[in-house]
């Protein structure tokens, strides 16, 4: 993901100065306690205290003088005092109530004598939100038209979109055995990062195309052999689409059977591990 501070050195990393220093700040408090003073001790005072709508606005129109027109999904309060978090473009930024500083994540606290990610956290509390759009989408799709490795002792079905020339998807094939013993059944999906029509498609076409996917799909991952075979009615551009519309951007991407996301690859026993806590 392309970070939304490219045009910052990276030497004036931590904390971006907006506004007015400490100084400025006490003479302006200054100035504006002697006008005060001067204009009578009967005169009314005007709040100028924004409102949550208001500096969330005020928030947002700072952001995108700062960095450029980026999307702004949401601006909400940080776990850091006087400071909001804006998630935009995917990342993270940390604005001061003031918006005076500003900063990308990660941001992190120490929390009962450990250390915890709050960038990750928020991350992870949005991914969440679109697990049942997930997990509709691929509740929708026939088994039939996925490679699926069945555990004998099943407990558990994770969807993993896939493409055979990435090299943690075949590190995640070669423990396949173990996700098995783990009663793991794997579903493959294919996401062909490089798009319909690329050498990777057609590779994904040629396995699910095959009188034996499983097969094929081993000979693909451990031996890198392909057939050069293909059949019109397969599903690898569909998969591809779904892969847009979930918003995917890597391989292997793990969905849970609630549409929970894993990116990435995890070794059997922490995938057990995390499948068992999540049913806790």
């Amino acid at each position: 993901m392309q970070s939304l501070f490219k045009w910052i050195p990276a030497a004036t990393f931590g904390i971006l100065l907006l506004g007015c220093d400490s100084a400025n700040t006490a003479d302006t408090a200054t100035e504006k306690s002697t006008s005060a003073n001067l204009s009578g001790g009967n005169s009314e005072t005007v709040s100028t205290e924004k409102t949550e709508e208001e500096l969330v606005e005020s928030i947002k129109k700072t952001i995108q003088e700062q960095l450029g027109n980026v999307p702004i999904d949401r601006v909400q309060k940080s776990k850091l005092p006087n400071f909001y978090e804006v998630v935009a473009g995917g990342q993270i930024i940390y604005i001061s109530k003031q918006q005076d500083f500003l900063f990308p994540g990660p941001l992190l606290a120490i929390e009962e004598g450990q250390l915890a990610n709050l960038t990750k956290e928020t991350l992870h509390k949005i991914d969440l939100e679109k697990a049942p759009e997930r997990k509709a989408l691929i509740d929708a799709i026939k088994e039939s038209e996925m490679v699926v490795f069945k555990s004998p002792e099943e407990r558990y079905v994770v969807n993993v979109f896939t493409d055979v020339d990435c090299a943690y998807c075949r590190k995640l094939h070669q423990n396949m055995d173990g996700y098995l013993e783990k009663g793991i059944t794997v579903r493959y999906l294919a996401f062909p990062r490089a798009g319909v029509g690329s050498g990777a498609y057609n590779k994904l076409v040629s396995v699910w195309c095959s009188e034996n996917p499983q097969q094929a799909m081993d000979n693909a991952k451990l031996n890198n052999q392909f057939e050069s075979i293909s059949c019109e009615e397969n599903p690898i551009a569909a998969q591809y689409g779904l892969t847009r519309q979930m918003g995917l951007s890597g391989t292997p991407a793990i969905i849970l059977s609630d549409g929970d996301l894993i990116s990435g690859f995890l070794e059997p026993d922490k995938l057990a591990d995390y499948l068992s806590k999540k049913d806790s």
